[in-house]
Formats: structure tokens, C-alpha cells, sequence
């Protein structure tokens, strides 16, 4: 029996696993998991999406790298929460290129000096930069370049994709969990936003209205 729960995890697994094959283009890793919040009860959805292009072009603009990255669109469900019945994103994201670490933006540079000053020096002389430290500056840039994203490190949580944890595959689980069996329902999946080749869902909603479909209403 498919569901549309179940139809979204499959294609999304697959389209990730096929970029994670590529041969002649940089293949596909989601280094971190994103989970924002906003500092007030968000219940417009269009404003969601809004705010979502934002953050994907400052990203990409901070960065000054083609990063890839997925998003998706949840509601708070807890009675007791301020925010409850507003939303919340969360998101994939690749890491930048090793070459743009190498050769850092002014940005970077800029916010590293603010965030710490050593992590400047271990640029300049070429050693790896620590994941800790990569994070601390995509938080920083997510947070100081969009208006709509709390002050507070709480409100813009990063984590790694630990494959020994489930990896990306238990993250995509999770962030479907809110999809809905009624097409009604705004898409969970932020297909305008994110780096997917859209048509895939778009023929699975086709499929799922046609008869052969048996959807799972409990």
C-alpha cells in the first residue's frame, strides 16, 4: 500500500543517493542538519517560502559557492508552546568546497576574525578547518544575514549527519513526519527552495489521486 509519506521518503532518499553517485559533477553530501525557529509565531506559509529564498541566496552569496541544500517546513505541535500552530524549518545542507575554505570571502574572513581569531590563521596556513568551527560560522552567517532568524543560538540549531546515527536517510524520516495525507495540507517539502528535480512529486500527486493508489487514511 503507498502513501504519500511514504512516496515523498522514497524519492527523496533516491534522489539522494543517485547525487551521492555522480561521477562528473561534485557529488551530493549533507554534512549538517538546520533546525530555525522564528522569534515570534509565524502562520503565514507564502512567508515561509519567502523567508526560505532569502536564506538560500545569503548563503550562497556569503559564501560566494553553489551550496545545495533541502528544506522543510513543520508546525509547531505543542499545546503549551507560544509558537504552537506556527511554523519552523529545518534543512540539509552540503558544506562548502574544500577550494572556498582554502580561499575564504572577505565575509568569511570577516566573521571568523568576530567569532574567534585563530580560526583566521588556520586558513592562512592551509590546515582544515574543525567541523566546530564550520558550524559556529554558518551559524553566524545564517543568523547575522537574515532578519527573520532569532539572535540566539538556540533558535538556529546545527548538527552533524552521523551516518552511525542514521545519517541523512534517519534526517529525511524526520522531517517528513508531519506530511499529510490530504493534498490539502501546505507541503511539508519546499520544492521551490530546494536543490530537487521537482517532477517526481509532482507525478506522484497526479498518481496518488488516480485509482490504482490506495492511500493509508490512519
Amino acid at each position: 500500500m503507498k502513501n504519500r509519506i511514504q512516496e515523498t521518503r522514497r524519492l527523496l532518499k533516491e534522489q539522494y543517493s543517485n547525487s551521492r553517485e555522480q561521477y562528473y559533477e561534485r557529488s551530493l553530501l549533507f554534512r549538517y542538519f538546520i533546525s530555525i525557529d522564528y522569534p515570534y509565531k509565524q502562520t503565514n506559509y507564502n512567508a515561509v517560502l519567502l523567508d526560505n529564498k532569502h536564506l538560500r541566496k545569503s548563503i550562497r552569496k556569503f559564501y560566494k559557492d553553489d551550496i545545495r541544500m533541502w528544506f522543510f517546513i513543520e508546525k509547531h505541535t505543542d499545546p503549551s508552546s507560544n509558537h504552537y500552530g506556527g511554523y519552523h524549518r529545518h534543512l540539509l545542507i552540503e558544506d562548502a568546497s574544500d577550494q572556498r575554505y582554502k580561499e575564504p570571502t572577505g565575509g568569511m574572513t570577516t566573521f571568523m576574525t568576530n567569532i574567534d581569531p585563530a580560526m583566521t590563521f588556520t586558513m592562512k596556513f592551509r590546515d582544515e578547518l574543525p567541523d566546530k568551527s564550520k558550524m559556529s560560522l554558518l551559524a553566524k552567517a545564517i543568523r547575522d544575514l537574515n532578519q527573520k532568524v532569532p539572535n540566539g543560538y538556540t533558535g538556529t540549531d546545527i548538527q552533524l549527519n552521523v551516518d552511525s546515527m542514521g545519517g541523512v536517510e534517519k534526517r529525511i524520516d524526520y522531517c517528513t513526519k508531519q506530511i499529510s495525507h490530504r493534498r490539502t495540507e501546505t507541503p511539508v517539502v519546499d520544492l521551490s527552495n530546494s536543490d530537487l528535480d521537482p517532477r517526481p512529486f509532482i507525478e506522484m500527486e497526479n498518481d496518488l489521486q488516480h485509482p490504482r493508489y490506495e492511500v493509508a487514511l490512519t
